[in-house]
């Protein structure tokens, strides 16, 4: 099954075989980060025989396709807040994900000039980064 992500400039087509709309389903309807094997549990609950494979499979190609995000420091995925700018800037843009130590809610934020600074500090140093996110950790607004 292909389907169309629609922004608003051009559609993004994610071929959706059932395992990954199942995942992302689970995911964005969860509304906080998932581990995979949290994921597992509940695909079990609609495909039966779902392996590990499946799941981690899944999370790879939509991760890829900057549908979810993998937070690190959580070790888990979570549906991308920022779908549309996510997906049509890719190369010039990173991504903040604030993620509370207490109740662990994730909040994600892009910032154009923290963005120039990231790439004007990798270009100085000749390096390449391949991260297109930056994890920031802390206690939430509602847990303080």
């Amino acid at each position: 099954m292909t389907v169309t992500v629609e922004n608003t400039h051009a559609p993004t087509s994610l071929n959706l075989t059932p395992s990954r709309r199942a995942v992302l389903d689970i995911v964005k309807s969860a509304g906080r980060p998932m581990k995979a094997y949290d994921i597992l549990s509940k695909l079990q609950e609609v495909i039966k025989h779902a392996k590990p494979p499946t799941v981690y499979r899944a999370l790879d190609y939509l991760v890829t396709n900057h549908v979810l995000h993998r937070v690190n420091n959580q070790n888990a995925f979570m549906h991308c807040q920022q779908h549309v700018e996510c997906s049509k800037q890719q190369e010039e843009r990173v991504s903040i994900l604030f993620s509370c130590q207490l109740c662990g809610a994730v909040i994600e934020n892009a910032n154009h000039s923290l963005t120039a600074i990231i790439k004007q500090m990798t270009g100085s140093l000749g390096f390449k980064s391949d991260a297109d996110m930056v994890e920031c950790s802390g206690v939430c607004q509602d847990c303080r």
